[in-house]
């Protein structure tokens, strides 16, 4: 094995790990917690854009997948037939669907979702009740709802690509 493999298995390891990590973080617990603490959740979240939490995570979920589609293509001298024909191949491709979904959804669906409503919470801050406010508050709790529902999903389908990582050299 070359150092570049090595390299690579390193960057698309440890990226990996805090990408699931803080996946699986956000859905078993953050969310919940938000969820308990009620209004002043908002504040958490806004402390989390402003920290630029939903920036760094994409892109480090973005440096797993073409990391591991460079070591896909090295490990299967070039993505052959042959190779993606085996078992481990098989359960590689598997893997790699599904990480890369997970990044197309929480990138498409996850990420704007939430950041729409936490936009909407602050503008729902400065608002008295009424009507008007009401109305704002639908709209964050959907927004929410299609965040949560599509970050489940993602852990989901970094749960099933973990698993394909880990078997698939045993395949």
């Amino acid at each position: 094995m070359n150092s570049s493999i090595i390299l690579l298995r390193i960057i698309h390891i440890v990226c990996g790990a805090f990408w699931v990590g803080a996946v699986f973080m956000t859905v078993l617990f953050l969310m919940k917690a938000l969820a308990d603490v009620g209004p002043t959740g908002g504040q958490v979240m806004g402390a989390l854009v402003k920290r630029r939490y939903f920036d760094f995570l994409p892109a480090i979920a973005l440096v797993t997948v073409l990391s591991g589609i460079e070591l896909l293509r090295r490990v299967s001298g070039g993505v052959t037939s042959e190779y993606m024909g085996s078992r481990a191949g098989m359960v590689m491709s598997v893997g790699a669907l599904a990480g890369f979904v997970a990044l197309v959804i929480g990138v498409v669906v996850s990420r704007p979702s939430t950041l729409g409503a936490v936009a909407l919470m602050g503008k729902a801050s400065s608002m008295l009740d009424g009507p008007e406010k009401g109305a704002l508050m639908g709209q964050i709790a959907a927004r929410r709802a299609r965040g949560a529902m599509s970050l489940r999903i993602v852990a989901g389908l970094l749960f099933i690509a973990v698993l394909c990582m880990a078997a698939a050299r045993y395949a």
